[in-house]
């Protein structure tokens, strides 16, 4: 299931998230634009939801350098889902809400 995707300036999908669940696995993955603007999934990696908390990490890319996508537990470790080549800086956020509730609940910025 799609719990968020984030938006440039332009309106432009930067990049989506999904959860499932494997077993008794959560597991997360990100989709991004290739180089024509195709929506491509990542590989599904397995999160801990033990704190209930997930922290991300969006970073365009800039000087010749990959952006990057780093979601995680709060923990220290972060899972990270993937460089980008994608210049453009998160804008909006869209959340998805199931029965009156958001996946997603914004703590910070």
């Amino acid at each position: 299931m799609t719990i968020a995707t984030a938006r440039g300036a332009d309106g432009k999908a930067l990049f989506t998230l999904e959860l499932a669940r494997f077993g008794h696995d959560i597991a997360l993955r990100a989709s991004s634009p290739d180089a024509q603007g195709v929506m491509r999934p990542g590989t599904w990696q397995v999160i801990d939801l033990e704190q209930h908390l997930l922290s991300f990490a969006w970073q365009a890319a800039a000087s010749g350098n990959d952006g990057y996508l780093k979601v995680g537990a709060a923990s220290p470790t972060q899972v990270a889902l993937g460089a980008s080549a994608e210049r453009a800086a998160v804008t909006k956020l869209w959340v998805t809400v199931q029965n009156s509730v958001p996946w997603l609940v914004l703590i910070s910025q």
